[in-house]
């Protein structure tokens, strides 16, 4: 079981199970002095988890998985349309999921001189973290 932090959803937690796919959702509360090894967020409509697993930043689709790396994963934004691509290494089906924009939907009081666009919106952070070196050897240690 992975520990995952919500992306979406404030004080929601979960334990990711890739074989099955499921991940089991609960209050922050219950996971105490638990560290985190991803996240995991809704983008068109499905469940997506991007998580560390044995030293390898992957992203999952239930239980279908691709590598996330820089040469792999793609983000286009077209007016409100956000499409996430990620590549397989081993030639197989590539993950696309196209997903519409939440700035719209975003009230002032949420957005700060400090935030950014990556901040509200799931893929372009996956992106955002994939095409930073630093970053993305860093993150979920």
């Amino acid at each position: 079981m992975i520990n995952l932090e919500s992306f979406d959803q404030y004080g929601t937690m979960g334990r990711f199970n890739p074989v099955t796919g499921v991940i089991h959702k609960a209050p922050r509360a219950k996971f105490e002095d638990v560290s985190f090894l991803g996240h995991f967020g809704t983008l068109g409509g499905r469940d997506i988890v991007f998580c560390r697993l044995r030293e390898i930043l992957q992203v999952f689709d239930g239980t279908s998985s691709w590598l996330a790396l820089a040469r792999t994963v793609s983000w286009l934004s077209d007016g409100d349309r956000r499409v996430l691509k990620v590549e397989s290494v081993e030639a197989s089906t590539p993950l696309v999921i196209e997903y519409d924009s939440l700035d719209a939907s975003l009230e002032g009081d949420y957005v700060t001189s400090f935030s950014s666009q990556e901040d509200w919106d799931f893929g372009l952070f996956i992106f955002a973290v994939v095409s930073d070196t630093n970053r993305a050897q860093q993150i979920y240690r």
